[in-house]
Formats: C-alpha cells, sequence, structure tokens
C-alpha cells in the first residue's frame, strides 16, 4: 500500500531500520544506512485544535535521500524530506526540510552543521 519504496543501487538498510512508504521513499545508490534508521513519509495533520488529531487526515508528501549517503544510527527520517547526495546524517538526528548535497546534518531537530566541501 501506498506510493512505495525504492531502494538504489550498492545502497544498504542496517538492522532493525523501518520504512513507511506510503507517501514514498526513494534511497538513492550507495547509500549506507546505520541500524534503527527509520523513514516516515506520512505526517498527522494537528493544526485544527477543535478536532482530534486522529480526524484532521494526514500528508505524504514523500522521502527522497540523494546518492552516497551515510545516515547513523537510529536517524529519524520525517515526511517531505529531501536530502542531498553525499550528505552525512549524524546518529540520532531527527531529519525534516530540504538539506543541500554534501552537507553535515545532525540535531534535533536536524540542521546543517557545515558543507563537507
Amino acid at each position: 500500500m501506498g506510493k512505495g519504496f525504492s531502494l538504489g543501487a550498492r545502497s544498504g538498510l542496517g538492522d532493525y531500520c523501518h520504512v513507511g512508504a506510503s507517501g514514498g521513499v526513494v534511497i538513492g545508490d550507495d547509500v549506507i544506512c546505520g541500524s534503527y534508521v527509520s523513514f516516515h513519509s506520512q505526517e498527522h495533520v494537528f493544526s485544527d485544535s477543535s478536532r482530534p488529531v486522529r480526524d484532521q487526515g494526514v500528508t505524504e508528501v514523500g522521502i527522497s535521500v540523494g546518492d552516497g549517503c551515510w545516515l547513523g544510527v537510529k536517524v529519524t527520517v520525517l515526511d517531505g524530506t529531501v536530502i542531498g547526495p553525499n550528505s552525512v546524517v549524524a546518529a540520532g538526528a531527527v531529519v525534516k526540510g530540504n538539506f543541500p548535497p554534501r552537507s553535515l546534518i545532525a540535531g534535533v531537530p536536524a540542521r546543517v552543521i557545515r558543507s563537507l566541501d
């Protein structure tokens, strides 16, 4: 069900990874994912405080991870995220948004720490 999942050539997922692909998850070639990395391509809408979250619907924008990335252990990637090619995501980061190529990404919430150039 959902938009699906695509894993590029020579890419791998570590032990106990989770891929929720209802909004689509596309992982490029030569990507390394540590253990317990999770992808969540669906997010609950919660903007109307007069209604329960469960009744407000969801978004399903999708997730894209560029070629040559490395995602450390326990990284969480949320709906709508685009990680540019050849980026490194530090262990434990919670990633949402658009990140340029060759970025070192870390934190909760994740942000670009520096360029890898």
